[in-house]
């Protein structure tokens, strides 16, 4: 069950071109475009949760819900595996009303951190977390 479920997680990250949006500032297709790829890993947990019974505007807004979750926790999981000197820039970049989405994601490119890894440890803890196996 633990290797079906890595090879998920590896199969999205495979797909995953790392739109990070840190946040709602930028409200652009590319954040769209993460979002649509985290839904089928947040369908499979609820798949997996074996919720019953809920009408399908329930499910959706859990759904919405539980993507939004994922996805605030994926760039909080970026922003500190930032240095302090990193985090700094990156409130600079954050605070310039020029930046672009891009900018951004060629920031967290530009810093050196294991994007990947991040993504796939945040994502199997939330995992665990929602199914109660943490």
């Amino acid at each position: 069950h633990v290797l079906l479920v890595g090879r998920r997680i590896y199969n999205l990250l495979y797909n995953f071109n790392l739109y990070v949006t840190f946040g709602d500032r930028f409200k652009n297709k590319k954040r769209e475009k993460m979002e649509n790829q985290l839904t089928p890993f947040v369908d499979t947990l609820l798949k997996d949760k074996n919720l019953s019974g809920m009408t399908q505007e329930v499910f959706n807004q859990l759904r919405h819900d539980l993507v939004r979750d994922l996805r605030h926790q994926i760039d909080r999981a970026l922003i500190d595996a930032m240095s302090d000197d990193q985090i700094d820039q990156f409130n600079i970049l954050m605070d310039d009303p020029g930046a672009t989405g891009e900018a951004l994601q060629q920031f967290v490119a530009d810093t050196g951190i294991d994007s990947a890894a991040i993504i796939a440890t945040t994502m199997s803890q939330f995992r665990a977390y929602y199914l109660g196996e943490a």
